[in-house]
């Protein structure tokens, strides 16, 4: 296939935009069905009359003289300005981001300096991105046991024959794409193996996965650590995905290092290496405590199959496997880059079922914020994968669309289209009309376990709608003979380590407890 121009774009953004950008986003058609109360109706109206952090967007405080003196005394947020990427949202927003530094405490006490004054005429109070709670619309879900055709489940049979195919369909069409099968071109190439890595704990292996005949097309870069304790066993392994490269996620010890990866460059006309650099002392991700438990991790970038942009198109695998011009041309239904993502994990399977060294019944998947959403989807597709965790998925993963709180459909669809079917876009500031939420996500994945961990500070991503998400998906579970989530009140008063996890720490976003994680996993993939 003849690789078309890549068009570049600098994007120049403020520190709160490049945050926003890298967490962020994390992360019609087919109507019909009941739909059920999802939780006790909010007041119909939420008028402001006096400017807030929790309310007010950041355009609005900037317009006003009066609210920047007061900001004179907080240079650090005096120095956010009104971004593209930040004017629209409320100052608590960010606190998703930046929760050490916007503390509740600091908050306060701005918004009581704001108190005392009188917003300018017509001054927009209310952010079209909610961060509270009294603003939240009454809203009901569409309910997973009821057919396109009006028809109810009435059991497992019926669940696994028409229903859950249904649901599939349409999060295919409506919100993550289409994706092709497996490709008929696919080969494995090990290129290292038993390298012996953190201090001996692990056996290193690098596999490269070629999914097309073309030199061009996109090379899964594989790194997989095995427990040496198991050496000529076979061990049950997390893969995990990320939007850096393997050489920048761990330092190992190994006595060669990890090679970056490489993609085609258009203009050499060749694979060429995708610079990186190792990661900063303490930043690195320390995977012995899985070691030890007899997990191994795998680890891919993402980057090396599509490219986390929207002008990255041609970069990426999708160009190879539908003739669309770009994202914006191409149909409404074909996949995004989160459905080439998830694509990418089931070929990484695709592999790991082969290794003599990995049990393919006991492979799990984790990622975080957009890759949180990535990891969901590939589980609710593949159902060879025995578990996932996941991270702040938030809103277009694990959080409900349909309860107006944090990021919204309109907010992925303007600032990541790329990441999803165009059709997701019908259903901004429309999301009453969406087929299918958060809850029928996580119910595709059942019985199979998941846990969701969020923080309490990551309004963007709606803890408590993730919450809500696992209760409304929890009747399937019971219905295939599992608990669910085993707790209907937010916030739960610790760690739920049920069918369906759930745990928030005390962090923002991205900020993962790899304890829990690994408590869950040994609950119910490694007893």
């Amino acid at each position: 296939m003849k690789k078309k121009t890549i068009r570049k774009t600098t994007i120049v953004m403020t520190v709160f935009g490049l945050l926003l950008s890298a967490c962020g986003g994390g992360g019609g058609g087919g109507g019909g069905g009941g739909r059920s109360e999802a939780e006790p109706p909010a007041p119909p109206e939420y008028v402001a009359t006096a400017y807030s952090t929790t309310d007010t967007p950041i355009a609005t405080l900037f317009a006003d003289p009066a609210v920047v003196a007061i900001l004179q005394d907080y240079p650090f947020l005096l120095s956010m300005g009104a971004s593209p990427q930040t004017a629209a949202q409320p100052i608590k927003f960010l606190q998703s981001y930046a929760f050490t530094m916007l503390s509740d405490d600091l908050l306060a006490e701005v918004d009581n300096k704001l108190a005392v004054l009188k917003p300018l005429p017509d001054a927009k109070l209310l952010s079209d991105t909610n961060v509270n709670e009294l603003r939240v619309r009454p809203y009901v879900l569409p309910d997973p046991f009821v057919f396109l055709n009006g028809g109810k489940v009435t059991g497992a049979n019926a669940w696994w024959e028409k229903r859950r195919p249904e649901i599939l369909v349409l999060f295919e069409t409506e919100k993550y794409g289409k994706a092709p099968g497996k490709p008929a071109a696919q080969r494995f190439e090990v290129i290292e193996s038993n390298q012996p890595a953190f201090g001996g704990k692990a056996l290193r292996k690098i596999v490269n996965i070629h999914v097309a005949y073309e030199p061009a097309a996109p090379v899964i870069q594989l790194v997989e650590y095995t427990p040496a304790s198991k050496a000529g066993q076979k061990a049950p392994m997390m893969l995990r995905i990320g939007g850096s490269q393997a050489v920048s996620t761990f330092i190992d010890g190994a006595n060669t290092p990890i090679p970056e990866a490489s993609k085609w460059d258009p203009i050499l006309q060749q694979r060429a290496i995708v610079p990186a650099t190792p990661p900063a002392p303490g930043s690195a991700w320390d995977i012995t405590p899985f070691l030890d438990a007899g997990f191994g991790i795998s680890y891919y970038w993402l980057g090396g199959v599509d490219t986390d942009s929207n002008d990255g198109y041609f970069e990426g695998v999708r160009a190879f496997y539908d003739s669309s011009v770009n994202n914006e041309t191409r149909a409404p239904d074909v996949w995004g880059a989160i459905g080439a993502w998830a694509w990418s994990t089931s070929r990484i399977m695709d592999y790991l079922a082969t290794d003599p060294d990995v049990d393919a019944l006991r492979i799990s998947l984790h990622g975080d914020s957009r890759y949180g959403k990535t990891v969901l989807w590939a589980a609710a597709q593949d159902q060879r994968f025995a578990a996932v965790t996941t991270c702040c998925s938030g809103e277009g993963g694990a959080a409900l669309s349909n309860r107006n709180f944090g990021e919204t459909v309109a907010n992925l669809t303007q600032n990541f289209p790329y990441h999803y079917a165009r059709n997701f876009a019908k259903y901004a500031n429309n999301e009453a009309e969406l087929p299918a939420d958060a809850h029928m996500l996580l119910a595709l994945i059942a019985p199979r376990p998941v846990m969701l961990q969020t923080g309490r500070y990551d309004h963007a991503a709606d803890p408590k709608g993730e919450f809500l998400a696992a209760v409304a998906a929890t009747p399937v579970y019971e219905l295939l003979g599992k608990q669910g989530l085993g707790a209907l009140d937010w916030p739960p008063s610790g760690t739920l380590l049920s069918d369906i996890g759930y745990h928030m720490n005390n962090s923002g976003h991205g900020a993962n407890d790899w304890q829990v994680h690994l408590d869950f996993l040994n609950k119910h993939v490694n007893p």
